[in-house]
C-alpha cells in the first residue's frame, strides 16, 4: 500500500509504502500522528463521514479545512493549504468529493495515543461524551471500546480469563504488567468501572482504574483492543478491519513489558493477517526489529528446516516465549515471512520547521547516513553520551 503526503500541516513530504508492519519514528510535534490519521481517513473517509454526521456532528461539506477541522480537531483545519495533496496507491484523494466505500464499515481500527483518557472514571466513554472538536480517532475508539465492554459480565475475569488470548501471551502480561493482579468489574462508588483485584483471599481488595499504574492504565485500553481483534475462537481475525494502526503502545511501560507484552500482541496481529502501523518513541521496539532482521538475515544450520526452527527459538526467547509451541510457535514463524519497514521523520532546519520522511528501514548501525545509524534519532543521544564518557576516558578534552 502506497501513500503520498505533500504539504499538510509540518509534513513537507512524505512518501510511504506500507509493509506488514510499519513503524514510524521521530520527535513529538513532527506529524506522525498527522499522517496517520489522514491514512485513516483516506482509507475509511466514507464511514467517518457517515459515522461523524450520525452523531451530529456539522461541518461544511466540499470544505477539505471544514472536514479536518471536525476530523483531526478544532483548529487542525488550517493544516491543508492549496498545495496540500494526499495520494493512495498513486490515485489523488479528493476531500472536496463525495466519499467512497462503504458507510458502516471501518476497514483501519485506530488505537489513538489518548487512550487512557477514554476512561476517566474506569469505563469507556460514549462518543457523544467528548466535544464536537476532539479528534475523531479517540472519540471512535472510546466508543468503539464502550460497545465492547459493556458486554462483559459482571462475573467475569477481565485478565487473565482462558476465553482471551493464548495461555502463554497470558502469563506473559501477568508478569510483564499487572504482576499476579486481577483485572474485573468493580462496584466502587455505585458506579460501573474496572478495578485491579490485589492480594488473595480474605486481603483481596479492589484498587480503582485512577489509582493504577501509569504503564497499567495506558495498557489496558489497548489489551481490550487486543480482546477484539483477536478473537479465541476459530474466527482468527476481525472480517472487516485489514489494518491496525497503534501509537505509542510503550507509554509508561518498562522495556520487560514491552518485550513481554506489547510486542508479541502485535505479532499476533500479524500473524492474523492484520497490517499494523505503530509510531514510537521507545528503543526497545527497534531494538526488536533490528535483531529480528539480523537473526532472520543469518545462516543457523546447514539445513534449512533446522535453520528456521533455531530462528523461531532465538526470537521466541528474545520475546520471553521460552516454551513457544503450537499456535504460539507458528506465530512467531511467521515473522519470519513479514515484511517491515521503518520510516523516520526528520524536522527540517529552517524557520519553518518543516518534515521530510525518510525511510530507515534496514536500521544498519553501521551506516553512514546518521539517521540510519542512530535509528531516526531514537539511539543518536545514547550513543552521543558514550563517545562524550569515552573522550573523558580518553581525557581529549582540550
Amino acid at each position: 500500500m502506497e501513500f503520498q503526503v505533500r504539504n499538510v500541516a509540518q509534513i513537507a513530504q512524505a512518501d510511504m509504502r506500507f509493509g506488514d508492519l510499519t513503524v514510524l519514528v521521530g520527535p513529538q510535534g513532527a506529524g506522525k500522528s498527522v499522517l496517520l490519521q489522514l491514512f485513516k481517513l483516506a482509507i475509511d473517509r466514507a464511514y467517518v463521514e457517515d459515522t461523524m454526521a450520525s452523531f451530529g456532528q456539522d461541518w461544511q461539506r466540499g470544505n477539505p479545512r471544514a472536514l479536518l477541522d471536525a476530523y483531526l480537531g478544532l483548529g487542525m483545519g488550517r493544516s491543508w493549504n492549496e498545495s496540500s495533496q494526499m495520494l493512495l496507491q498513486g490515485e489523488p484523494v479528493d476531500l472536496a468529493s463525495e466519499p467512497k466505500g462503504h458507510p458502516t464499515q471501518e476497514a483501519l481500527f485506530y488505537i489513538p495515543a489518548q487512550r487512557a483518557i477514554s476512561m476517566p472514571a474506569g469505563w469507556p466513554q460514549p462518543y457523544r461524551a467528548y466535544r464536537s472538536t476532539d479528534p475523531f480517532v479517540l472519540k471512535n475508539f472510546s466508543e468503539a471500546l464502550r460497545t465492547h465492554m459493556d458486554n462483559i459480565s459482571s462475573r467475569d475475569n477481565i485478565f487473565p480469563t482462558k476465553w482471551k488470548l493464548k495461555g502463554p501471551m497470558r502469563k506473559q502480561i501477568d508478569w510483564g504488567v499487572f504482576h499476579g493482579a486481577k483485572v474485573s468489574m468493580g462496584d466502587l462508588s455505585m458506579q460501573r468501572q474496572v478495578v485491579l483485584k490485589v492480594g488473595g483471599g480474605r486481603d483481596n481488595y479492589g484498587v480503582s482504574y485512577t489509582a493504577w499504574s501509569t504503564g497499567q492504565r495506558e495498557f489496558f485500553p489497548f489489551l481490550m483492543s487486543c480482546y477484539r481483534l483477536l478473537p479465541s475462537s476459530k474466527k482468527t481475525k476481525d472480517d472487516n478491519i485489514q489494518w491496525v494502526v497503534i501509537e505509542e503502545p510503550e507509554m509508561g511501560l518498562h522495556p520487560r513489558a514491552i518485550f513481554s507484552s506489547v510486542l508479541p500482541l502485535v505479532f499476533d496481529m500479524l500473524h492474523r493477517g492484520y497490517r499494523v502501523v505503530i509510531s514510537t518513541h521507545s528503543p526497545s521496539v527497534l531494538e526488536a526489529l533490528w535483531a529480528i532482521r539480523e537473526i532472520n538475515a543469518r545462516i543457523l544450520s546447514k539445513y534449512n528446516a533446522r535453520d528456521r526452527s533455531n530462528k523461531v527459538k532465538l526470537i521466541s526467547e528474545m520475546m520471553g516465549l521460552k516454551t513457544a509451541r503450537g499456535d504460539v510457535k507458528d506465530m512467531v514463524d511467521s515473522l519470519l515471512e513479514k515484511k517491515i519497514q521503518v520510516y523516520g521523520f526528520q524536522l527540517g532546519q529552517g524557520k519553518d520547521h518543516l518534515v521530510h520522511v525518510k525511510d530507515i528501514s534496514t536500521l544498519d548501525p553501521s551506516s553512514d547516513d546518521p539517521d540510519i545509524s542512530g535509528w531516526g534519532g531514537i539511539v543518536s543521544y545514547s550513543c552521543g553520551i558514550s563517545e562524550t564518557v569515552a573522550k573523558a576516558e580518553r581525557g581529549a578534552i582540550r
